[in-house]
């Protein structure tokens, strides 16, 4: 864990330039990546953008195997499926809803799902 004092100092926030942002960014990557849970980012019409090594794990596809591609462990739950994502559409965080996921391999898993939209201020909700 690292903390810095601000208080006393510059209040002026860390800018992109500065190398604690990439080192921050590199921390945040490897965190991400050695999660053994699932962290997926994908695009508003489904096509998957990152996936770690944690849903590798737990669905069975590598990242090269989904990267660029739709999700592919919706299985039987597509209407769900659709229902969850409408509500992130509309800025709603979802924690811990309970659903079924199809593995590479065709077994279900059942999974604790949280989901979050992310925003940007050029184009919104992603």
């Amino acid at each position: 864990m690292s903390a810095r004092d601000v208080s006393a100092g510059s209040s002026r926030p860390s800018s992109i330039e500065e190398p604690d942002y990439f080192i921050r960014l590199a921390l945040l990557a490897a965190i991400v990546e050695s999660s053994d849970d699932a962290i997926v980012s994908k695009t508003l019409d489904g096509r998957i953008l990152s996936w770690n090594a944690g849903a590798s794990r737990i669905f069975g596809y590598t990242a090269e195997e989904v990267i660029g591609r739709p999700l592919p462990t919706i299985g039987h739950d597509v209407e769900d499926h659709g229902r969850l994502r409408d509500r992130v559409l509309r800025g709603e965080s979802l924690r811990g809803v309970e659903v079924t996921r199809r593995r590479k391999d065709g077994t279900l898993v059942n999974i604790s799902l949280s989901v979050a939209p992310l925003h940007d201020a050029a184009e919104g909700a992603h």
